[in-house]
């Protein structure tokens, strides 16, 4: 009996060990997310695709993206709310400004809003995104004079 359990006791030794030094496979089932993927493979190409998009006056389409800690439900009415803001009569005031230099837009989980004019993204905490006249002013208060310095 003390045989057996010892024998019993080396087989699951190995198992448990059986693993190691093989690559995880990527198991992200569909390979497209809006989030990047989580399923620590080391194979994984899955790609992140966008909420949404919006164009801009030179036929740009600028992507809008959720990130982590941004639910489904908050990124859609966030994607909504800033292609909204965007073709809003008050953002259109200023497009010849603004359009060709937003190149990405990120929804963050984080209650801010920041725009870098050297690389074009535009960042804007999920608190911000509940409201078009809110959208509306950070295109205004925060994008156009970030480009006009």
């Amino acid at each position: 009996m003390k045989k057996i359990l010892m024998l019993l006791i080396i087989v699951l030794a190995f198992i448990a060990c059986d693993d190691k030094g093989k690559d995880d496979k990527c198991t992200c089932d569909p390979k497209e997310h809006y989030l990047p993927c989580t399923c620590n493979g080391t194979d994984c190409t899955c790609a992140v695709i966008p909420r949404g998009f919006i164009t801009d006056k030179a036929g740009n389409q600028i992507p809008i993206y959720q990130t982590v800690g941004v639910s489904d439900a908050d990124a859609i009415t966030a994607s909504t709310n800033i292609a909204t803001a965007y073709n809003d009569p008050a953002t259109k005031q200023h497009e010849n400004i603004i359009s060709g230099k937003i190149t990405k837009i990120l929804i963050l989980a984080e209650d801010e809003c920041s725009f870098d004019k050297n690389t074009g993204i535009l960042e804007i905490g999920i608190d911000w995104c509940t409201n078009v006249d809110d959208l509306t002013d950070i295109f205004a208060y925060v994008v156009v004079p970030a480009l006009s310095e």
